[in-house]
């Protein structure tokens, strides 16, 4: 075993006061070689006081920048002289098991967990390892962290589960890993949205279809009152609405500005949106917090067609032509007017 620390980088000779400076400004260098020979011309023996306190501006040790970089030999290397800092933590809390998880690379995850790394740690951001994973989107990872036994429903200090922060992220392959573990899929951030919201919002239609085929609730709104029907809606978005009127999403509802799903929609001017919505149940005489309906709504702002295919409709017409449509597609076989 080679006991050591550094006291050489780039040819440059260390005084005691200058070896942290010098060997910082390396560290990341070093953590990208892959030959442990390579390193070791980097070594003096010495005792491992220094080399321990090495960090770079971050706070991170070459630990944490071999496990960023995936660099199985170095870590192999720390291993076999007793210099692997499993559980240092840099400015944010983070230990390297972290940055390994960032690396995208099982193996190097894998070599933490045999090291004796706890996988049950937050960082000051309030992060676990299931956070840090949901932004990595690798399949992989995110199935092997969701099942090591970390709390899936742990919320960072944003209020966020790792389920909020993959959707947010669009990591679909985190949301596949962890909805398959058993995260709770109506969890509400300390913003007051759930990770379905959050993705209809963003238009992000797979992420939906994953979401509610596990479970998800549609119908649980923000804190403005707006389901995901609504923003699909305000942002004209029909193959969105489409798939949330499938899975049970409430038409004739208000947000806290008063208005329906059907009031939006006709503001945002989607005409197959519009049909969509009529051909679910949305209600054409629901009236917003003022007494207007969805049909006043569109001929406002200038959606002339729309306006009249919703005037057109009254609940005894809607039950006799909603059996005018093709099961499949869902379109008209006449053109209502």
């Amino acid at each position: 075993m080679i006991r050591v620390r550094l006291a050489t980088v780039n040819n440059v000779c260390c005084t005691k006061g200058d070896l942290v400076m010098a060997t910082s400004a390396n560290l990341h260098s070093i953590a990208t070689l892959q030959n442990p020979e390579e390193f070791a011309t980097l070594i003096s023996e010495a005792s491992d006081e220094n080399f321990l306190v090495i960090r770079d501006e971050n706070g991170n040790g070459l630990t944490h920048l071999a496990a960023l970089h995936g660099n199985i030999p170095l870590l192999r290397f720390l291993i076999e002289n007793q210099i692997l800092e499993v559980d240092a933590l840099n400015k944010l809390q983070q230990p390297p098991l972290f940055f390994a998880i960032l690396s995208g690379s099982l193996e190097t995850v894998r070599v933490f967990l045999e090291e004796g790394a706890s996988f049950d740690v937050a960082d000051a951001n309030g992060e676990t390892p299931a956070h840090i994973a949901a932004k990595v989107n690798n399949l992989e990872i995110a199935e092997f962290v969701s099942t090591i036994g970390v709390d899936l429903n742990h919320v960072n200090n944003m209020g966020e589960t790792a389920l909020h922060v993959a959707c947010r992220l669009e990591n679909l392959n985190s949301v596949i890993a962890l909805s398959a573990a058993g995260v709770n899929q109506n969890a509400v951030s300390g913003k007051g949205a759930t990770a379905l919201l959050l993705s209809a919002q963003r238009g992000f239609d797979e992420i939906v279809r994953v979401l509610l085929g596990r479970g998800a609730n549609p119908n649980i709104p923000d804190k403005t009152g707006n389901m995901p029907l609504h923003f699909a809606c305000a942002n004209g978005d029909h193959q969105m609405a489409e798939l949330l009127c499938e899975h049970g999403a409430a038409l004739n509802v208000h947000n806290h500005e008063l208005l329906s799903p059907l009031h939006l929609a006709a503001k945002s001017g989607g005409l197959e949106l519009v049909r969509a919505l009529l051909y679910h149940g949305a209600d054409s005489i629901f009236p917003n917090g003022v007494g207007i309906t969805a049909d006043v709504t569109a001929y406002a702002n200038g959606h002339t067609e729309i306006g009249k295919l919703i005037a057109s409709i009254s609940p005894d017409r809607f039950s006799r032509l909603r059996g005018q449509f093709e099961p499949l597609t869902n379109k008209p076989r006449i053109k209502l007017k």
